[in-house]
């Protein structure tokens, strides 16, 4: 059993790949989903991931299939360092060997067109819109911070800080102090 950075410096490349090639399979099935009529495609996606979940649960640890489950299903945030948290976590739980988790990646997604290389251009039109989804989300939330606007009862405090050069937002740092539990003592314009 190596250390958490030797892990990650030993299969730290092959991670990326095959966590790429994961998350290339699952768009490739959503794809391939989509043209189903509607009422076909839980069906069929279900069957699909099944056919690599199988195994993968009756072989590996749970958190390791959990992994593989989370990029087939959506993980598209998942990263080497997770990966490694992963490796580490069923070293100290179960005493396996952190080398089970690329198994497990191998064994899912490494087989499938193992000399296939990945495409960057698919894997990024795959995504994009997973992306650009994520984003106008964000920037929904945030909107109403983005209109700068002050919480209610320090207009006033937002107009004094307004005059400090050292205070470049003084709606979010508004917004800070008050969330922070802070109290106007400046009154409202």
């Amino acid at each position: 059993m190596g250390s958490y950075y030797d892990f990650i410096a030993q299969y730290g490349k092959e991670i990326i790949d095959l966590v790429n090639k994961g998350k290339l399979i699952a768009a490739r099935i959503e794809k391939e989903v989509e043209s189903l009529p509607e009422e076909q495609r839980e069906a069929a996606w279900q069957k699909k991931i099944s056919a690599i979940m199988n195994h993968i649960d009756s072989t590996y640890d749970k958190p390791v299939a959990g992994l593989i489950d989370r990029i087939l299903t959506g993980g598209r945030d998942i990263d080497v360092k997770e990966v490694a948290d992963i490796a580490l976590d069923i070293s100290n739980r179960y005493g396996t060997e952190m080398r089970q988790v690329v198994n497990a990646l191998e064994d899912a997604f490494g087989y499938e067109g193992r000399d296939e290389e990945i495409d960057q251009q698919e894997l990024d039109e795959a995504f994009g819109k997973f992306n650009e989804k994520i984003l106008e989300d964000f920037k929904q939330k945030t909107r109403k911070i983005l209109q700068e606007v002050a919480p209610e009862g320090w207009e006033g405090t937002v107009k004094a800080m307004k005059k400090h050069k050292g205070v470049k937002n003084p709606w979010a740092l508004a917004w800070y102090m008050k969330n922070k539990g802070y109290k106007s003592h400046k009154k409202d314009v």
